[in-house]
């Protein structure tokens, strides 16, 4: 009977589609789910951002990736308690080069419905999406 292989060829089609397979950095948060406890936001490129915000579980280690190829390093700085103020720190959370891209990694907590608004900056120039807790 030849059931195991037939299963294993579509099994192996399948997956081969999946965007949202874990990679080293977690899962895509354009795949998040409840109970993920890793995610990587990519920047498709500086000009553009992330797409739109990210919602995750408190506790979410959270990576941020830059355009692959790309050499510039960017700063991840979250709003002050405010929302009105920028917390810009000597160092901000700048990013480092990791397995060959520009990468910021944390560990995001906080209560449920908590929004961090923060800016990527590169160059200077900010773009502002936000994560929200579960």
């Amino acid at each position: 009977m030849r059931v195991l292989p037939v299963f294993a060829i579509a099994a192996v089609a399948v997956l081969a589609g999946c965007r949202h397979l874990p990679d080293a950095d977690g899962i895509s948060c354009e795949y998040s789910f409840r109970g993920a406890t890793a995610i990587y936001i990519d920047i498709p490129s500086y000009d553009a951002g992330p797409k739109g915000d990210c919602t995750v579980d408190s506790g979410t280690q959270v990576t941020w990736r830059a355009p692959p190829g790309e050499t510039r390093a960017f700063t991840v700085l979250f709003a002050s308690s405010s929302g009105h103020e920028w917390r810009r720190t000597a160092t901000g959370h700048p990013s480092s080069e990791e397995d060959g891209r520009q990468k910021v990694s944390m560990v995001v907590t906080g209560a449920s419905g908590t929004v961090y608004p923060y800016e990527i900056v590169v160059d200077g120039q900010a773009i502002d999406p936000a994560i929200i807790i579960r």
